[in-house]
């Protein structure tokens, strides 16, 4: 399914944005610097069941395009 599809995406992309540097924790994410805590805070992600939503563009696709 699309939902399955787009939460895979999305974790992948997340975690090789952790993997390169590109991701940042200050403050109160300080602990998730480290890739395990980083890993375990993204397990429960994984069994999440979202939606997805979309709709047509309201003035129509080549608006989408732009």
């Amino acid at each position: 399914m699309l939902r399955r599809l787009l939460r895979r995406l999305f974790l992948k992309y997340l975690e090789k944005a952790f993997a390169t540097g590109k991701r940042k924790f200050c403050s109160s994410l300080e602990s998730l610097r480290d890739r395990g805590a980083f890993l375990r805070h993204l397990a429960p992600v994984r069994k999440l069941e979202g939606n997805v939503y979309a709709q047509a563009p309201l003035a129509g696709p080549p608006q989408v395009l732009d």
